[in-house]
């Protein structure tokens, strides 16, 4: 069993005010574990439902209601189990930074979560700022949206951002092979595969999963659509999901008794 608690939320306007202004405030609480059990997680499945929540700190509630708006505007075509709510912080329960967010899970027929994070910092280096996006929830809504529909399209397990920790918990399991499919291993992921070699001498067998694109014959038949151009087949490879496979270096937690 686990629970979090938020007791002090963090959205910034800026990149410098992420730095200036205090940090928020979680409380995580977890039964301790003896091991960690191998995973076999290979389907992702499809999305059932999303939920989300738009958040703003020491800013106009409004912010975080035009935020929903937009991002209902844009996932309303794809789905309809959507359920976001909004969630204005007093000046009590919120760092002192301005700012508004919004968090998207996306759950699969597996139980399967994808998770988008977002706040108004992120607007810094949109390619369409102007005088306005420091205030535009619309903007940062279809930001988030379209990270979300981008994770969901890499058909893994857990979103880019899980990816690095769920490969640590691969490599503690127990001494058993764990597989599972994540989307295209980004450079945080590259770096914790060399960190868990060099720590735990844990190494993993990586082999990435084609995209198949099918089309339409003239018989009406689907047929699979091939791409001579060497730079697509390059970038489609670089978006390509990955199997990954290891045997766990069975960390054991002495300080749990065993039962």
């Amino acid at each position: 069993e686990c629970s979090l608690i938020i007791e002090k939320r963090k959205a910034v306007s800026s990149k410098q005010e992420q730095i200036q202004d205090g940090p928020g405030r979680i409380i995580f609480k977890c039964t301790p574990v003896r091991s960690l059990k191998p995973i076999h997680a290979v389907d992702a499945g499809l999305v059932a439902k999303i939920r989300g929540v738009a958040y703003a700190t020491r800013v106009a509630p409004a912010l975080a209601n035009r935020t929903v708006a937009a991002a209902r505007k844009t996932l309303d075509p794809y789905l309809a189990d959507i359920h976001i709510i909004t969630d204005a912080a007093s000046k009590r329960d919120s760092a002192p930074g301005p700012g508004f967010g919004l968090a998207l899970v996306a759950t699969t027929t597996t139980q399967r979560s994808i998770v988008v994070d977002l706040d108004s910092s992120c607007l810094d280096s949109s390619e369409e700022k102007d005088t306005t996006t420091a205030k535009n929830p619309e903007l940062l809504a279809k930001i988030c949206v379209e990270h979300l529909l981008t994770q969901i399209q890499s058909n893994g397990i857990v979103d880019s951002l899980s990816a690095p920790l769920f490969l640590t918990l691969m490599a503690l399991s127990q001494d058993d092979v764990s597989v599972a499919v994540l989307p295209s291993l980004s450079t945080a992921c590259i770096s914790r595969l060399r960190l868990l070699k060099i720590f735990f001498g844990t190494e993993f067998v990586i082999s990435p999963i084609p995209l198949k694109h099918e089309g339409n014959s003239s018989d009406g038949n689907v047929i699979e659509e091939d791409n001579a151009d060497d730079d697509d087949d390059a970038t489609r490879e670089s978006k390509m999901p990955v199997r990954c496979a290891c045997i766990g270096a069975g960390l054991l937690n002495v300080a749990k008794a065993v039962t």
